[in-house]
């Protein structure tokens, strides 16, 4: 009977879910004439870009060099997304709050889910330029959504201890906008891993963030299965961070509730 009773349980979490995310979504492409499309045009538009600025200096260096750009591109935009929306989530949903029976995390999880459907767009102009470029699709890249799911877990413990701060100190906001500035550059989206070097190396090697890209970019682009280590990195990284997340979201609860 208990068991039964947590299935329902599931599928009702499985459903409001499903619905918050459908709510995003009409919500953001209702924002924008071009609808998806944006999701589509971002990515080669940012990937023409950063090929145009740095070719001269690392294109010789790595092979396929728009393809490594864009594969770092779409995996660390799934996590700024996430995160960016989720921040928000419990303030803009304040009366929202008050009603719901559901645990709270399901805002949360709509947010992610917004941003893992929008990778899901983003994936139509990578497949093409994989094609353009002559990169074949390896059994290897089976590993992917084995990789997406643990940056999904990362990102939802973030986007958690996101939320709760933002109800409390609105300038969380602005921090994580500028911490995604700076982050950006130690993921070696543009530059390959070997020109950098000492502390710089390995604050690079040892972010979760590099590590997603890292393993993205091997089982895509190299045709490669993720080494060992970086497979158990990001694993540990994605659900360690995503318990961490959870308590801490669940231990400031009241707090939230009374503060909104």
């Amino acid at each position: 009977m208990k068991e039964t009773r947590n299935k329902t349980s599931i599928k009702q979490y499985a459903f409001v879910v499903g619905e918050l995310t459908s709510r995003e979504l009409k919500r953001k492409y209702a924002r924008s004439s071009l609808g998806i499309l944006w999701s589509i045009f971002n990515p080669l538009l940012y990937m023409v870009v950063m090929t145009i600025v740095f070719s001269g200096l690392f294109q010789s260096s790595i092979d396929k060099y728009p393809v490594y750009i864009l594969t770092a591109y779409i995996m660390f935009d799934l996590y700024t997304k996430a995160s960016e929306a989720s921040l928000t989530v419990l303030v803009d949903n304040r009366d929202l709050l008050m009603k719901i029976k559901y645990p709270r995390q399901v805002l949360i999880l709509s947010r992610v889910f917004t941003a893992l459907v929008n990778f899901g767009y983003m994936l139509i102009p990578y497949v093409l330029m994989l094609f353009l470029f002559g990169i074949q699709i390896r059994w290897t890249a089976v590993f992917l959504p084995l990789v997406v799911l643990f940056e999904m877990l990362f990102s939802v413990g973030i986007s958690c201890f996101l939320a709760v701060k933002y109800v409390f100190f609105r300038d969380t906001k602005f921090l994580h906008k500028q911490f995604i500035y700076f982050w950006v550059h130690m993921i070696a989206m543009y530059y390959p891993l070997d020109r950098v070097s000492g502390y710089v190396r390995k604050i690079v090697e040892n972010n979760p963030w590099y590590l997603f890209v890292k393993a993205a970019r091997d089982c895509i682009m190299y045709g490669q299965i993720p080494k060992k280590g970086t497979m158990t990195s990001i694993a540990c990284w994605g659900i360690g961070v995503f318990l961490v997340g959870q308590l801490y979201f669940v231990r400031k609860d009241n707090d939230v509730m009374q503060k909104i």
